[in-house]
């Protein structure tokens, strides 16, 4: 136990004073505040814009609808957010997008109260809101005058047809009741979800690379001769974790600061215990498991090549998150729930949700601890064999042998 203890102080106060650790903790929730603030700005700046739009109408819709465009879309300063112009006809407007007089232009046909499709010309397609904008707003002058037609009065049926809203509350198993929201149902488990892997990613690595260098190393002979294989790994591993601990903990801080000034949704404490829980053991299994693919390899080049397994398993969550976290207690969830590689991002979005009864967390829990223990042993076995076989490539069944040696 105390060539253990030696083997994590040493990975930890090596990793965690060095330039690429102190960078990438920081750099990353710079990084993702910076884009958040990018995007904001961005959004602000473009809601700025007033573009001009030209109409050439066949259906005598040209007065309402450029009324409409103007009043119903409006930028956050209150300007209206289209500038409208009529044409005569095609090559008309066509003319003044060319010349860039225009940003854009919609053709209106005669037969639009019926099943006449309108058409749309711009330079670009790809700024989906003018698309929009034009879409929506032709789609409801068209309604109101089909509504009049049949002597429908449009505002009655807006005032008749006002959508209803939900305010939302969350209640607990004893009855207590809190106001909850929408985007906390989604946001809470993915960002645990989304911190999960991208430590095992950043942090794996780290262990990936230090498992290679050492074992393909000679000085790795004399410093198996004081600690066995299996502590070698569980020490390397316990270091790496309490590395990632420390990197987690700094990004919790941060988001917690960021959430109180942002006025995001708070954590759910009372699921803070499970999650850490499988926070932790999920890091673990993953570190065994790139430990024990690095004592499979004799360069980081090689491991890449296989790791394609891992990113799979790891990326399955995030992939079908919407799905998963709108159906927490569905049957392919439950499942999931069990299978190791993906059973730490299924019970953290589970106990987020409020779905994961006690008897699924304990048992969840037991299983990936049992499953990280086998592989921190699989990992001591090759890892010894490779050492003392060095520069011979073994193969799957000698590597199946000794490791039921």
């Amino acid at each position: 136990m105390n060539n253990i203890a030696k083997i994590i102080g040493w990975e930890y106060k090596i990793r965690v004073r060095s330039k690429v650790f102190i960078l990438t903790t920081i750099l990353f929730p710079v990084l993702m505040v910076g884009s958040g603030f990018l995007s904001g700005y961005l959004a602000d700046k473009e809601g700025t814009e007033t573009y001009a739009i030209g109409i050439v109408d066949f259906s005598g819709l040209d007065e309402e609808y450029s009324a409409r465009l103007q009043k119903e879309n409006v930028l956050a300063d209150g300007s209206p957010m289209f500038a409208a112009s009529s044409f005569g006809n095609e090559s008309d407007a066509l003319a003044a997008l060319v010349d860039e007089t225009i940003d854009a232009f919609v053709v209106i046909p005669e037969g639009i109260m019926d099943e006449a499709v309108p058409t749309f010309y711009a330079r670009n397609l790809s700024n989906i809101k003018i698309q929009s904008g034009i879409r929506n707003t032709l789609s409801r002058a068209v309604v109101a005058k089909r509504m009049i037609a049949e002597n429908i009065d449009p505002s009655l049926v807006n005032e008749l047809s006002r959508r209803v809203h939900l305010d939302l509350f969350e209640v607990d198993e004893d009855g207590e009741i809190e106001q909850g929201s929408k985007i906390s149902g989604f946001l809470i488990p993915f960002f645990f979800m989304f911190l999960l892997t991208m430590v095992i990613f950043i942090n794996g690595q780290l262990l990936l690379r230090s498992v290679i260098e050492e074992r393909t190393s000679r000085m790795m002979e004399i410093l198996l001769s004081t600690v066995t294989p299996r502590q070698l790994m569980a020490g390397k591993i316990i270091g790496l974790c309490l590395l990632a601990v420390t990197q987690v903990a700094f990004y919790i801080i941060v988001g917690a600061a960021m959430g109180n000034y942002f006025e995001l949704p708070n954590l759910p404490y009372d699921a803070l215990p499970a999650v850490l829980a499988f926070f932790l053991a999920g890091f673990f299994f993953y570190a065994a498991f790139y430990a024990t693919m690095g004592t499979l390899f004799d360069s980081e080049q090689e491991a890449q090549q296989s790791m394609g397994l891992i990113s799979i398993f790891a990326m399955v969550p995030m992939i079908g998150a919407v799905y998963f976290i709108n159906n927490p207690g569905a049957p392919v969830t439950k499942i999931l729930s069990f299978i190791p590689p993906i059973t730490p991002f299924m019970m953290i979005l589970r106990s987020t949700t409020g779905e994961a009864s006690a008897i699924e967390i304990v048992s969840a829990l037991g299983l990936l601890i049992l499953c990280t223990w086998l592989m921190i042993r699989l990992a001591g076995k090759i890892f010894h064999t490779t050492v003392l076989m060095y520069g011979k490539k073994l193969s799957i069944k000698e590597i199946w042998r000794w490791s039921r040696a």
